[in-house]
């Protein structure tokens, strides 16, 4: 058994080593897709509950529309007419986050122009027109976070066209200070929060793909962003996770590598620097990297989603431990996560796929493999940025998917499952289903 240590750095056999692991669990019962009709095309979910009845609408960032769409919930999982709101120009991604602490939700639109732009909300679910507050170009990412007793909000963008990421603070009122800017390597794609020396005030670490360089980037007492280190990673980093890997109770990084079919994983020293990669082979055209305690040891494990549609999993700290899992056919972009799909309480895989319009559920199992796929069509060319919500208030994960080319929202709705059998032979319990909390 490999395993990583504090001074390890090796490249592992890549598949002839790796078992192929598949299972048989109990099957879910998903609805037939449903679309919703929203033009502009769509490309981002949120499930929130925006007019604060109990029940989740629909957020859409719409692309080519340069809007934000409400789609009202009605109850049952159907929802009425969108409500627009301009928004920017070419929204890539949105949040529902109460900026102003008013306890009504607000917008944070990411512009793909080179902007953040805020809608604050207002009673009965509408919202102002939009604020824009300028970043670096060409963002693509981005995270919003609150901090401290105040909720403070910052958010942070990676701008691929300048080299850097955008650091954003809420002044209190509804609003932002101006932007600072801050360096990195060339086309960043995305970035993690992670305290890697344990005071409280996470670093910025990004990957940057067009120089394989990784930037771990520390903050001041009050957030702002202080100096930088960079550290080699690999070719072309895509991208990154962060997490215990080790069990060390530091935080550890961990990025993958398409171009070299490599994963790069470095160690945290606790003390705000990291340590030399460890090289792991990974399978080829690694499109997404997920973590989560898959076992139960608590330890961070680690999950490549790979081009063919398969993923190949890493239990803890043993890098020579690689399966690879069938996942239902070829794969495009990154619409693979870790969710509680089936409400057993075990981690499960759940991708969508534009590849033949489909969304995929390996059940997850508590020593951490995983079973066969399976497979459903979702009926249209579906986007990645799907949402994972209990729609129709049964206690059920449901989907809520963009459908960019056809200008729709497809839902699909899954079956409560019978509660399990308790060990006398009688009926148990189901476990409930974590449900998104209120903005």
């Amino acid at each position: 058994m490999t395993q990583i240590s504090k001074s390890s750095s090796f490249l592992l056999p890549l598949l002839s080593s790796l078992a192929l692991a598949t299972g048989a669990r109990a099957e879910l019962t998903i609805s037939a897709p449903r679309a919703i009709p929203n033009a502009g095309g769509p490309v981002k979910v949120v499930a929130a509950d925006i007019s604060r009845k109990g029940v989740p609408d629909l957020v859409v960032a719409n692309s080519t529309k340069n809007s934000i769409s409400i789609h009202p919930a009605l109850g049952g999982g159907k929802y009425g007419a969108p409500v627009d709101y301009p928004a920017g120009v070419k929204p890539v991604d949105v949040v529902v986050h109460d900026v102003d602490n008013d306890g009504h939700p607000d917008l944070i639109v990411l512009d793909g122009s080179g902007a953040v732009s805020v809608l604050t909300g207002k009673p009965g679910g509408t919202f102002n027109a939009a604020k824009s507050y300028p970043v670096g170009d060409y963002p693509t990412f981005f995270d919003v976070t609150a901090r401290g007793p105040k909720h403070i909000t910052e958010i942070v963008t990676a701008n691929t066209g300048s080299q850097s990421i955008s650091y954003l603070r809420s002044d209190g009122a509804g609003g932002f200070e101006p932007s600072v800017t801050i360096e990195v390597g060339r086309e960043p794609p995305k970035f993690v929060l992670a305290d890697l020396d344990g005071d409280g005030m996470p670093e910025y670490v990004v990957p940057s793909t067009g120089d394989g360089t990784l930037t771990v980037i520390s903050r001041d007492k009050t957030g702002k962003p202080l100096a930088t280190k960079v550290y080699a990673s690999g070719i072309r980093p895509s991208d990154i996770v962060t997490g215990d890997i080790n069990g060390d109770g530091f935080a550890d990084i961990a990025v993958i590598d398409p171009a070299a079919s490599q994963m790069l994983v470095f160690l945290g020293n606790g003390d705000g620097t990291l340590q030399s990669a460890v090289h792991v082979a990974i399978g080829a055209g690694a499109q997404a990297l997920l973590i989560g305690d898959l076992d139960g040891d608590r330890r961070a494990d680690l999950v490549v989603r790979l081009r063919s549609g398969d993923y190949q999993v890493f239990l803890g700290s043993d890098l020579a431990s690689g399966r690879i899992y069938r996942g239902g056919g070829p794969s495009s972009g990154r619409g693979a996560r870790l969710s509680d799909f089936d409400g057993d309480g075990i981690a499960d895989l759940v991708a969508v796929s534009a590849d033949g319009s489909k969304f995929s559920v390996l059940s997850g199992a508590r020593d951490g493999t995983f079973s066969a796929p399976q497979v459903v069509d979702t009926g249209s060319k579906p986007g990645n940025g799907w949402a994972l919500h209990d729609l129709d208030g049964d206690g059920t994960l449901d989907l809520a998917i963009p459908n960019f080319d056809a200008g729709t929202i497809t839902l699909m709705f899954r079956a409560p499952s019978p509660p399990a059998a308790k060990p006398d032979g009688t009926a148990g319990s189901k476990p409930a289903v974590p449900q998104s909390p209120k903005p």
